[in-house]
């Protein structure tokens, strides 16, 4: 699921809510048991959007995840 998580937002097919809610399955990322999601769809490629909304996949994401998955990893200066 990682991969097809990196796909949708690298791809710019990616909807999520406004808000996080807790869920106890965590985050579909990184795994994470019991934390603040965000609910998440959206489509690996535009030509499966095209082909329709049974090619939408939905999951969660923490917002560690999201942060660094939409805007990328944060090097540390030295």
């Amino acid at each position: 699921m990682k991969k097809t998580i990196e796909d949708i937002i690298r791809g710019g097919l990616l909807n999520y809510s406004d808000e996080p809610f807790f869920s106890w399955g965590g985050c579909s990322y990184c795994k994470s048991g019991g934390a603040d999601v965000y609910e998440c769809s959206g489509y690996r490629s535009l030509s499966e959007a095209k082909a329709g909304c049974g090619n939408l996949y939905e999951f969660n994401l923490c917002g560690e995840c999201l942060n660094s998955l939409y805007y990328g990893e944060e090097s540390e200066a030295v």
